[in-house]
């Protein structure tokens, strides 16, 4: 299917994004803070796909696994996805 306004995210041989250009994880966090008075988010994410979440998520997260250009646009690094790192990130923050 072809239209007109299509954007791709990926820097990686194996793994390319193709949507359009409005959709990004970013605006689908700014539609939901809108619609549901949302104050503060917090996100984690481990590929390019998820910068612009990052860029609207008031805290963002990447696990060690995540790719550099996350992990440089990150509020931190935490644990490698294979040693459940949200979830005892989760468990520590929160008190879970």
């Amino acid at each position: 299917v072809a239209y007109s306004g299509v954007a791709w995210e990926g820097n990686q041989w194996r793994w390319l994004d193709v949507h359009h250009s409005d959709a990004s994880k970013g605006g689908a966090i700014r539609l939901m803070k809108d619609l549901l008075g949302v104050e503060r988010v917090v996100c984690f994410g481990d590929n390019d796909n998820d910068l612009s979440m990052f860029e609207i998520a008031d805290e963002s997260y990447a696990p060690s696994n995540a790719t550099d250009e996350i992990k440089a646009a990150a509020t931190a690094v935490i644990g490698h996805h294979d040693d459940e790192g949200v979830a005892r990130f989760l468990r520590e923050r929160f008190a879970l």
